[in-house]
This record gives structure tokens, sequence and C-alpha cells, in this order.
């Protein structure tokens, strides 16, 4: 598709087995562009969100590992005797 340019020692055997392929195939190279240029749309898009994803991930994992630290306090509590389980609640 890219290099649809025939080159000037292109054999007629081999311009004539292209054009019946082309011919044969239904070979559209508006559809195939439109199809190149929606696929890097798609990568670029990817890209932005991992390039996000990646800026975040040192905030979210400093937030989780702060939760994580609340938490095991919590149970040490709770399994020294010192105060109830709180954030669960009683089997009715």
């Amino acid at each position: 598709m890219l290099h649809g340019i025939q080159s000037l020692s292109e054999s007629k055997k081999a311009k004539q087995a292209r054009e019946t392929v082309a011919a044969e195939s239904g070979y559209d190279q508006m559809r195939i562009l439109k199809l190149l240029l929606d696929i890097s749309q798609i990568e670029q898009k990817v890209k932005e969100l991992i390039q996000k994803l990646l800026g975040e991930k040192r905030e979210k994992w400093n937030a989780c590992k702060t939760d994580a630290h609340s938490r095991i306090l919590e149970l040490a509590e709770v399994f020294g005797g010192n105060q109830p389980l709180t954030r669960v609640e009683k089997n009715g």
C-alpha cells in the first residue's frame, strides 16, 4: 500500500500480476489509507492513556500504601483487644 509506486525496472509480468491482484481483490487505496489513519489515531490515544497512567502510578501507589498501613494498624489493635473492627458490619 505505502509502496504502491511501481519501479522502473518492474517487468511486464510483475506489472500484470500486481494489476490483476489489485483488480480482483477490490483493492481500494483510500479505504486502506483511512484504515491506516484510524490505526494511527488509536495508537496515539493508547500512548496518551499509558502516559497518563504512568504519571499517576506513584500517587496511586502512595495512597494505597498509606491505606494498607492504616488497615494493618487497625487490625493490630483489633487483635490486641483494644477496639472492635469498625469497617466490618456485624452479621444480623
